[in-house]
């Protein structure tokens, strides 16, 4: 039996994100707009989320796969 390590990520908050950076975030969803079909041919969906540190990060999410983008409830 193999088991493979779980993997350890490292999560940025908020108030510290600089542009130009790839980073893992988390925060609890504080809006959502579901997907619907922008002006071209793919799907968006908005979502805002905020962490501990009261800082608010809002997402526009394009996909050309309706399937592929988060399902929030």
């Amino acid at each position: 039996m193999s088991l493979v390590p779980a993997t350890n990520y490292i999560y940025t908050p908020l108030n510290q994100l600089k542009g130009g950076t790839i980073v893992n975030v988390y925060g609890v969803v504080k809006f959502f707009k579901p997907p619907y079909l922008s002006k071209g041919t793919d799907y968006c969906s908005v979502v805002t989320i905020v962490d501990q540190t009261n800082v608010k990060l809002t997402c526009l999410l394009f996909s050309g796969n309706y399937e592929a983008l988060p399902i929030i409830y």
